[in-house]
């Protein structure tokens, strides 16, 4: 069952703290509820994680970007396509550039981007923005 055993499940803790007020006083009792809850819960999650591959793999054949618009681009909410930031699409171009020319290092471009405003995806998430660049 997904790496956890039938002895993991039986165990006192697991008892005491799931079914303290179930009403179910004997271990076979609980341990029985304890899987059937456990079995419930992980059919739900496969359940959910195929639903999510299913739409996702659906996204891919409308030829919608399935996820968040990378770098120089922006999610169009109404459209729900991606378009091209016109005023960071500039930045993420000479970017590349300067990384192709090949006598720049990594941070080098890093701290070129930063100058110009644009932040590391990672600071964006979590601000819930439109695009994946601040």
């Amino acid at each position: 069952m997904a790496g956890i055993s039938y002895t993991y499940l039986t165990k006192p803790a697991c008892n005491r703290s799931s079914f303290r007020h179930s009403g179910l006083r004997t271990p076979v009792k609980a341990s029985l509820c304890c899987l059937l809850r456990f079995s419930q819960s992980k059919y739900y999650v496969d359940n959910l994680s195929e639903n999510t591959k299913r739409g996702l793999r659906q996204k891919v054949r409308r030829g919608e970007f399935p996820g968040p618009a990378p770098i120089g681009y922006i999610n169009h909410t109404k459209t729900k396509t991606i378009i091209v930031d016109k005023r960071r699409a500039p930045l993420v171009i000479e970017a590349f550039e300067l990384y192709a020319r090949g006598d720049q290092k990594l941070q080098n471009i890093a701290d070129f981007l930063a100058t110009k405003g644009v932040k590391p995806a990672a600071v964006c998430h979590s601000r819930k923005t439109k695009s994946n660049i601040c």
